[in-house]
């Protein structure tokens, strides 16, 4: 999915600080698909994939609404993954440091040395701490029997107007505070077959509205006219699910790691031992 000309030359993707992060997610990367661990923790998402289907093959209910006891079961998943948020913020804050250390020409190179080799100890940790946060939200998955094509689905549905503000939060510069393009593309497979199965309901003037928002809001994902979905608010059913539950689940949300937590295996990549 292509993004705009204006947010790829946006300012958080400066060059050092990028180039940090990167380093730093190759590293973690490479822990992750090589380790034994890393093999249980894919195959317990292979399990999760092999049970529910692959995440752009769920298909939420034709209105938008979300059931009570699904939406607990979110509650639940994310009140197992968010003890994991501040530690992965901490390293988040170390990236930022680093490039605030590069850019002091003031500081006398011993201190920024001695700075510098202390925050990369801390961001090399995050290849264990991704990997605890990947095996702690797949478990709390299986636990709750919920795929990742739904949890993707609701965490896109409850958080968007907390994603289209992550331009303003400290870790606006973080590509990891955005939701990925892989993301984007599953969510959109998700409303279409939302559509698609209204369309097997026949003819309800009630989806009528409702229908035409999630039309609208394809046509703004797929043209990268936006980076998150449903900005302003998400249609009336979906929000009436939502209402009761807002005040905890605005507590549970974790900026700066977005893209951590919406993270898939790759298809194809397969670990039966």
């Amino acid at each position: 999915m292509a993004r705009s000309s204006e947010d790829s030359t946006s300012p958080r993707r400066r060059g050092c600080l990028m180039a940090t992060l990167v380093i730093v997610v190759l590293g973690a990367a490479i822990v992750y698909f090589v380790g034994a661990p890393i093999r249980q923790a894919k195959q317990r998402e292979q399990v999760l994939n092999d049970t529910y289907g692959w995440a752009e093959t769920y298909a939420p209910r034709a209105d938008g609404s979300i059931p009570r006891e699904r939406m607990d079961a979110f509650i639940r998943v994310r009140e197992a993954v968010v003890d994991h948020c501040s530690e992965f913020q901490d390293i988040l804050d170390e990236v930022m440091l680093l490039d605030e250390i590069e850019s002091d020409e003031g500081l006398p190179p011993t201190l920024k040395a001695t700075r510098s080799i202390r925050s990369f100890g801390k961001m090399f940790t995050l290849g264990p701490k991704f990997l605890a946060f990947a095996d702690a939200r797949n478990g709390a998955l299986e636990t709750e029997q919920m795929g990742l094509g739904e949890y993707i689905h609701i965490y896109l549905t409850v958080y968007g107007e907390m994603l289209a503000r992550e331009d303003v939060s400290q870790y606006r510069e973080m590509e990891e505070a955005y939701v990925s393009d892989r993301t984007l593309d599953v969510f959109v497979g998700i409303l279409e077959n939302q559509l698609a199965a209204g369309d097997s309901t026949g003819a309800d003037v009630r989806l009528t509205a409702v229908h035409e928002e999630i039309r609208e809001e394809i046509r703004a994902l797929r043209s990268g006219s936006r980076s998150s979905p449903w900005p302003d608010g998400v249609p009336a059913g979906a929000e009436a699910s939502v209402a009761p539950y807002r005040e905890r689940l605005m507590r549970l949300y974790c900026p700066g790691i977005v893209k951590i937590e919406l993270l898939q295996k790759n298809r194809g990549l397969r670990f039966d031992g």
